[in-house]
């Protein structure tokens, strides 16, 4: 890690997971250049800052380059499955400037793959790789504010059975010697007093 002044301004010029950054830091002040070098060590961790090496500039060599990366730390299912994730992406925003892909764009992919009739969870796991994908070239931080994951179908609640289901429940489990169990569990889950201790 180094600070020094080009002019009046402070630059940082340090290397985080043996990627270099070089970046102005905008002030004059030393401490606040020191703070802000520290932000920017932090923010670099987390795949938030684009490097001072001329990184991918296209989405098709982004992906490659976050594929390889990828192939050292994880297993091969994970590998697949974030290629499946990939090819609607590939297909849908093609080998595009990365710069292009803005929340804009990634909110639009969103509404066409929801009209197209796709599950949000689908959708947003399409998204989160795209994040990924941006996070390793530096690209994420400025589109990440702006992009949201769409909601997610809960699970439904349980409903409570009226008075004649739960009497045709009774009956249905004691009309059969080998339902007893059935039975007996139906009484222990309708007695108020027993329902505590489930």
């Amino acid at each position: 890690m180094s600070l020094w002044k080009r002019g009046r301004q402070y630059w940082a010029d340090f290397t985080v997971d043996g990627r270099r950054y070089r970046k102005r830091l905008d002030t004059t002040n030393l401490q606040d250049a020191k703070r802000k070098e520290r932000q920017l060590i932090e923010d670099a961790g987390h795949g938030a800052v684009a490097t001072h090496e001329q990184g991918p500039k296209r989405l098709f060599e982004a992906v490659d380059a976050y594929i390889d990366g990828k192939r050292l730390h994880c297993s091969p299912r994970t590998i697949e499955f974030e290629e499946e994730r990939l090819i609607t992406l590939k297909r849908y925003f093609g080998d595009t400037p990365l710069t292009a892909i803005t929340a804009r764009s990634i909110s639009e992919y969103q509404r066409k793959r929801h009209d197209a009739g796709k599950a949000n969870r689908t959708i947003n796991m399409d998204v989160g790789v795209l994040c990924r994908v941006l996070k390793s070239c530096g690209r994420w931080r400025a589109v990440a504010d702006h992009v949201r994951n769409l909601p997610e179908r809960q699970k439904p609640v349980g409903r409570a059975l009226t008075p004649e289901e739960r009497q045709r429940l009774f009956e249905s489990a004691a009309s059969n010697p080998e339902w007893e169990h059935v039975y007996c569990a139906a009484m222990v889950a309708s007695n108020p007093r027993c329902s505590r201790w489930r």
